[in-house]
């Protein structure tokens, strides 16, 4: 898909664009999209375009807002377009279980959850549901994670049951990599001894 950008928000727009086709190309001329960020003195108006469908949003000018209202309107133009949906919205490389996190500490209920997570990233009711459940599993182990004293440590297990859309860690497929998990446990093992 040819498309063309006026903001600095390439990669996101390049890896949400490739959740629906397969290339992505970023082009001054004869663009098939055209997604744009425009600044007024209050606001910011994103719009993405496709022929003659177009999806706007005005939002804040919060750098977070205006990427998240930018990959909205390009979520949607895209899923009307195509007729598709992804489980995981708009999200690319983060992890989503994280926002279940912010909105736990912000003492919020389940279905507010649900639906700020709909409403800012298009993520499906199943996929909702599970990140409730794991955001919930994890909380009290997360508990601590602001006292300074304490150290925090990632351990990649880079093998999941299948790769996520969203996803950019690097991870491997189980069904096409699952031979190699004895192995990277054993190595992690000594690693850590």
């Amino acid at each position: 898909m040819k498309v063309k950008i006026n903001h600095e928000f390439h990669y996101e727009v390049e890896h949400l664009i490739k959740t629906f086709v397969n290339k992505v190309e970023f082009v001054d001329i004869d663009e098939e999209l055209k997604n744009t960020i425009t600044e007024y003195d209050d606001c910011v108006k994103v719009e993405a375009t496709f022929n003659d469908l177009v999806f706007n949003e005005v939002c804040s000018k919060n750098k977070r807002e205006v990427k998240r209202a930018n990959s909205r309107v390009i979520y949607d133009l895209l899923s009307k377009v195509t007729g598709k949906e992804n489980h995981y919205g708009t999200l690319v490389g983060v992890r989503p279980v994280k926002l279940v996190h912010e909105m736990l500490d912000l003492q919020m209920d389940d279905n507010t959850i649900s639906t700020n997570l709909y409403e800012k990233h298009r993520i499906s009711k199943k996929k909702r549901d599970l990140l409730l459940e794991i955001g919930k599993r994890e909380a009290p182990f997360l508990s601590d994670i602001y006292d300074e004293s304490l150290v925090s440590l990632y351990i990649c297990i880079p093998f999941c049951p299948t790769r996520c859309l969203y996803c950019s860690f690097p991870s491997n497929d189980m069904r096409k990599k699952g031979r190699l998990v004895g192995i990277y446990l054993e190595c992690l093992h000594r690693e850590i001894d």
